[in-house]
C-alpha cells in the first residue's frame, strides 16, 4: 500500500485502506496520520465519516 501511495499520494481512498490494515495489527496508532491525510485530502462525506469514526476508536 505505501507503494500505491507513493504512486498515487492524492488518493484518500489508499490512505484509508492503509490505515485500516494498521488498525488490524498491533500498530493501530500508525493509523492516525494516514487518516489525518484522509482528512485533507478529501470533500467526500462517507470518506470523511468512515475516517472520523476510525479516529474515534483511537483516541
Amino acid at each position: 500500500l505505501t507503494a500505491a501511495i507513493a504512486l498515487t499520494p492524492n488518493s484518500p481512498e489508499m490512505y484509508l485502506l492503509r490505515a485500516q490494515v494498521y488498525l488490524r495489527t498491533e500498530d493501530p496508532s500508525s493509523a492516525v496520520p494516514d487518516l489525518e491525510q484522509v482528512l485533507g485530502l478529501t470533500d467526500d462525506e462517507d470518506i470523511i465519516i468512515a475516517a472520523k469514526q476510525f479516529l474515534s476508536l483511537l483516541r
